[in-house]
């Protein structure tokens, strides 16, 4: 315990280094958080920060009431950029079309007009003597062509589908004029075709009255007649001029009488000349003939040579009239038969083809070949080798047809019997450039099917 003491009263004797700290008395004492110093850089900061955000409110405020006012008055356009607009659909958009045909008749000229959904490229496809064909390009018929015959104007009338496209066919009467025009009428297309007559010359048969004066008193001594003067005629005219010269105080009268000295040919006559004119490829003068004989004692027989005209110069037009004209006035007749299934061949009017000639009872080897290959073009190779045969059974010498018969036996995996079929067309011989390379082609590879 003195030890302690000891220590302690030493303690005391020690000079403090102590430094006390002022203590504010305990009423006054409140705890109190240093104050720091605020950085001027900071306070700016922060009121840029409030003003862009003021700022930024009252622009969004504005979009938006002008956004709504935008919606009211007009619906909001899609950016095409976001949502591109789509092709169109081909199979849906509209085709050119016929859409009506009004026919109007005067005593001057007959107007035939077709309403058209759209502006069309025309063209005179086809022009004999009173036959006519226009194509219209890219275009479709919503009508059907009506019946027209022995009309003053027109006696023929057709609408056909061709080449994609329409031909318009007709034959008029004997001096008509056919214009044709493209106009808009009551804000409609119009595609329109007018006939009219053309003006007639004048007859060569007339009379002529020459006006002369009166005289109030002329003596009968000078009354003279005047003999007839005869004119010399000219190579096939007969000219005689007739000229009487009465009293002075009537009037001169002149009669010209002009008369053809030209045989007139009988229509046998006619129908072998132009049998000549066919021959001699002179093609417009032996039409006009057989025009000419059409419903008369040799019809049939112009018909029948009028359609050989038209297939050896293609006029495929002219041919399709005449034939269906033909085969209406001549049901039975098996030329007339055979030529309109041939048409309709050529249309591809394959099922039609068969429907007309499957029917006959008689059916001649012209006939069973237009059958076959009417079955080939379909894809029924066994109908078509059936047919071919029947024809060739009755005329073997129908190069064309061992060669069809030659195909559909190739398409039914006859290779050997199709070999007999292209060998037996190249000895008949007779063919042409382009079927000999065909052939020969056939004949190597099934050679060395064969093998």
């Amino acid at each position: 315990m003195s030890i302690i003491n000891n220590v302690l009263k030493d303690l005391e004797r020690r000079s403090s280094q102590f430094t006390p700290i002022d203590i504010a008395s305990v009423e006054n004492l409140v705890v109190q958080k240093p104050k720091k110093a605020f950085p001027y850089a900071t306070a700016l900061l922060m009121i840029l920060v409030l003003a862009s955000l003021a700022i930024g409110l009252y622009l969004s405020q504005q979009v938006s009431v002008k956004a709504e006012n935008q919606i009211e008055l007009a619906p909001v356009t899609p950016d095409p950029i976001m949502q591109p607009v789509p092709l169109p659909d081909e199979s849906v958009l509209p085709v050119n079309q016929i859409i009506d045909l009004q026919i109007r008749e005067s005593v001057d000229d007959m107007t035939l007009k077709f309403s058209l959904r759209g502006k069309v490229v025309s063209y005179l496809k086809e022009r004999t003597k009173n036959s006519f064909i226009y194509h219209l390009k890219n275009i479709e018929s919503e009508i059907v062509a009506p019946n027209i015959s022995h009309n003053r104007w027109i006696e023929e009338f057709s609408l056909t589908g061709i080449d994609e496209g329409m031909d318009i066919s007709f034959r008029t009467a004997t001096g008509v004029l056919v214009e044709t025009r493209q106009h808009l009428e009551d804000g409609k297309q119009i595609w329109s075709i007018k006939l009219k007559k053309i003006i007639s010359p004048v007859h060569l048969t007339t009379q002529i009255k020459l006006p002369v004066k009166k005289s109030t008193k002329i003596p009968k001594a000078e009354n003279k007649a005047i003999e007839v003067v005869k004119i010399k005629p000219v190579p096939k005219v007969e000219a005689t001029l007739e000229a009487t010269l009465e009293a002075p105080s009537e009037a001169k009268v002149v009669k010209l009488d002009i008369r053809s000295s030209q045989v007139k040919l009988s229509s046998r006559e006619q129908l072998q000349k132009a049998r000549v004119s066919i021959q001699n490829r002179r093609w417009n003068e032996s039409e006009k003939l057989l025009r000419a004989l059409i419903d008369g004692p040799q019809d049939m027989a112009a018909r029948t040579l009028l359609l050989s005209i038209y297939q050896s110069r293609q006029q495929t037009g002219s041919f399709s009239v005449l034939v269906r004209e033909s085969i209406q006035l001549y049901p039975q007749q098996a030329l007339f038969i055979t030529e309109y299934a041939r048409s309709l061949f050529q249309l591809k009017a394959y099922t039609e083809v068969i429907d007309l000639l499957s029917v006959q009872q008689d059916a001649n080897p012209p006939q069973m070949a237009l059958l076959a290959a009417s079955h080939q073009r379909l894809d029924q190779h066994l109908q078509a080798i059936d047919y071919y045969q029947q024809s060739l059974n009755q005329d073997s010498r129908q190069v064309k047809s061992w060669i069809g018969l030659g195909i559909s036996q190739e398409q039914s995996a006859q290779f050997e019997a199709a070999l007999r079929s292209y060998t037996t067309a190249v000895r008949l011989g007779s063919l042409n450039k382009g079927l000999k390379a065909f052939v020969d082609k056939r004949i190597n590879q099934l050679a060395q099917v064969a093998n």
